[in-house]
């Protein structure tokens, strides 16, 4: 979703992705299919593409409303450890503990992280969120990767009432 544009409904099984036909800007609640963000060219996942997946990857979430949320996120990766293999899909699965944004908590910054102790390059990352409650129109998300690469895949919006359910953001 786009830093300056707020929504209405939920995200229900929705993937956000750079390469999808129709723009997330053309669909209507509950947003559910293939969608392209608001700005496809910035931002992209596959900036972490070629970097080793070892290390602490950090979701930072900004808060731009009062709302509380409770979010749960996972990175699903593709990697090549640069050996002959078949690709699969997703070689890697790692959750992050939950991370809750409390009430009242306007313009503060909240972190969780993921500590990655195998190793690959990386081919492919994927971000999904769910959200037990909250609004997500308030909240920014950005992935930070162990080598300080950072992508920001949601500014934060003012309005609307969307939550994630199953959500992905598709490198």
């Amino acid at each position: 979703k786009g830093a300056t544009h707020g929504g209405n409904g939920a995200y229900y099984e929705t993937i956000f992705d750079d390469e999808a036909s129709q723009p997330i800007s053309n669909g209507s609640a509950p947003y559910t299919g293939r969608f392209t963000p608001y700005d496809p060219t910035i931002n992209k996942l596959s900036d972490f593409d070629g970097q080793s997946i070892t290390g602490t990857w950090k979701l930072v979430i900004y808060n731009r409303g009062n709302s509380s949320a409770s979010i749960d996120w996972q990175l699903m990766m593709d990697t090549n450890n640069d050996t002959p293999k078949s690709k699969k899909v997703y070689d890697h699965t790692y959750t992050g503990s939950t991370l809750t944004v409390p009430d009242n908590q306007q313009s503060t910054v909240f972190t969780a992280d993921i500590n990655v102790t195998d190793s690959g390059k990386l081919e492919d990352l994927d971000v999904k969120f769910n959200m037990d409650s909250g609004n997500s129109d308030y909240l920014g998300y950005a992935i930070i990767s162990p080598y300080g690469t950072a992508v920001l895949l949601k500014g934060a919006t003012h309005g609307g009432n969307g939550a994630y359910y199953e959500t992905i953001f598709d490198d």
